[in-house]
C-alpha cells in the first residue's frame, strides 16, 4: 500500500493466501497482525485517557475488582507504566500456552479469567513468577501480558467487551472493514492461512486464537492497516487528538535497561 497525504491511494496483495481451498492474496486479505495488534489496544486505552477516565500516573488497580501488586514492591502499576513495558510484569509462556485455542475457534477462557487469574494472589494463574525482581517503573521488559491487561482496562473502565468497543471506537471510524480481533467475525475462506515451511513443503498451522488477545490477536487486511497508519501519520484523526499522538510516540521512560 501507498499513502499520500493521509489518503490510502494504491493496495494490492500477492501471493497464496490458502493453498488448501486455493485462495489468493488481495488487498482485503485478512492477516495475522501478532504484536503489531498492540498498536489498536494503546489506541483504545489512550482514547479513554483523553476522557479523563484516568491519569497515566494513576494506579492500574483503582480500575479492577482484584488486586494487582508487585509481591517485593510498594510501587504501584501506573498505566504509564504499562503501556510502555515498564510493570515489572512478565510472560511465563508455560501458563499462556494454556490460553491458546486451535481449530478455528475463538478462545474458550475470557479475557478476564486469564488476566484477572495471572494477576490475582488467588487466581487460578497466579504465580510470583508472573513478575520480574525489579519494582515498576524501573526496567523495561516487553510483556504480553501487560498489553492484555491493557485490554482489559479498556473493558472494566469503559464497561463494554474490548473487541466490541475497538470496533465501534476505531475500526468504524476509519472504515476498517476486514479486521476484527474475533475469527467468529471473519469469513475464514478469506483470511491469510498461517503455514509452516520444512523440508520443501508449506503445512498449514490451523487458524487459531489466544484469551489475551489485544496483546496479538488482531486481524486485518493490508487496506485496513493503510488506514490506520494514515490516521497515524494525520496526527491520529478521527481516533485521537495530535497531541496524544505525539505524547504516545515519546519514550516514557529513556534511561531504562531491558
Amino acid at each position: 500500500c501507498t499513502i499520500r497525504g493521509g489518503e490510502v491511494t494504491w493496495c494490492r496483495g500477492y501471493g497464496d493466501a490458502n493453498r488448501e481451498i486455493g485462495t489468493t492474496v488481495d488487498a482485503t486479505t485478512p492477516f495475522l497482525m501478532a504484536s503489531i495488534s498492540k498498536l489498536f489496544t494503546a489506541t483504545a486505552l489512550m482514547q479513554l485517557w483523553e476522557s479523563g477516565a484516568f491519569g497515566l500516573e494513576d494506579d492500574v488497580a483503582d480500575a479492577t475488582d482484584f488486586p494487582v501488586a508487585h509481591p517485593t514492591s510498594s510501587t504501584p502499576v501506573t498505566y504509564a507504566m504499562l503501556l510502555a513495558h515498564a510493570s515489572s510484569i512478565v510472560d511465563v509462556w508455560g501458563t499462556l500456552g494454556q490460553w491458546y485455542q486451535y481449530g478455528n475457534m475463538d478462545p474458550s477462557i475470557s479475557l478476564y479469567d486469564a488476566v484477572a487469574g495471572y494477576l490475582d494472589p488467588q487466581g487460578t494463574y497466579y504465580s510470583t513468577d508472573n513478575w520480574s525482581s525489579a519494582a515498576p517503573g524501573t526496567q523495561y521488559t516487553y510483556s504480553n501480558v501487560g498489553s492484555a491487561f491493557a485490554g482489559l482496562l479498556v473493558q472494566l473502565i469503559s464497561g463494554e467487551d474490548f473487541a466490541a468497543r475497538s470496533r465501534s471506537q476505531i475500526f468504524e471510524p476509519l472504515n476498517l472493514q476486514d479486521t476484527a480481533w474475533r475469527l467468529a467475525e471473519l469469513d475464514l475462506d478469506t483470511v491469510a492461512m498461517p503455514y509452516r515451511y520444512e523440508n520443501g513443503t508449506y503445512t498449514p498451522l490451523e487458524h487459531y486464537t489466544f484469551a489475551d488477545y489485544p496483546n496479538g490477536g488482531l486481524r486485518a487486511s493490508a487496506c485496513d492497516m493503510a488506514r490506520f497508519l494514515s490516521s497515524q501519520a494525520a496526527g491520529g484523526a478521527p481516533l485521537l487528538d495530535a497531541a496524544t499522538v505525539e505524547l504516545m510516540q515519546t519514550p516514557a521512560y529513556p534511561n531504562l535497561n531491558g
